[in-house]
């Protein structure tokens, strides 16, 4: 299942094309059999068309600007969430998912510029000094379940498609993951986090 922004929609109803707009898809083409272009575009048609010959497709090598991962493997998190942090110079947040707590797979962690905790210990008759960076309180500690059922976590369910992708070009970490629970319920979660560089307080993280 592609993420919205990495799908096309084609449509010749302006109902269409509206519903693709709120939809936020990478794309939305109209195509215009009646003669009502403006009103397509209007409608927010990124492209408008009288054929749909007149679309081509060009496949593009895997971004330069992407670090994806397209499955969920417990024994590879902790470096995954290493190489997913992301920061702004401010503080930084580790690419644990929302909702994990420290455990024998995830650790997640938030950490301030200049945030050290300074620990003296005697080693064999020796003070040993030593300054390591202080894991602030997690602010990602967000979860939901489905009715009744247990909190979701990934290793509980059963698992249909997983995706998680570090957008290096616009600063986001995101992650869709889409799994079957035990009532044979269908769900789709779609993670979105970013810190801001505009302001150095401020973290955002969407789950929908």
């Amino acid at each position: 299942m592609a993420e919205p922004l990495r799908a096309v929609v084609v449509e010749d109803a302006i109902a269409g094309v509206e519903a693709g707009r709120a939809g936020r898809f990478g794309c939305v083409i109209g195509v215009d059999r009646s003669g009502h272009a403006m009103a397509l575009r209007d409608a927010g048609a990124d492209v408008v068309v009288t054929d749909l010959a007149q679309v081509q497709v060009a496949v593009d090598p895997p971004s330069t600007w992407s670090l994806a991962y397209e499955s969920f493997d417990p024994a590879q998190e902790g470096i995954r969430e290493a190489l997913c942090t992301l920061g702004n110079g401010y503080f930084a947040t580790r690419g644990a998912a929302a909702g994990a707590v420290a455990d024998d797979i995830h650790y997640p962690g938030t950490y301030f510029a200049g945030g050290y905790n300074r620990l003296c210990s005697n080693i064999a008759n020796r003070v040993v000094e030593s300054e390591d960076l202080v894991n602030c309180p997690n602010w990602l500690s967000l979860e939901f379940r489905v009715a009744e059922q247990d909190w979701f976590d990934a290793r509980t369910v059963k698992l249909l498609s997983y995706r998680q992708e570090l957008d290096l070009r616009r600063g986001m970490l995101l992650r869709s993951i889409s799994f079957e629970d035990t009532e044979g319920r269908r769900s789709t979660l779609k993670e979105r986090r970013l810190m801001s560089m505009s302001g150095m307080h401020l973290g955002a993280l969407e789950l929908r």
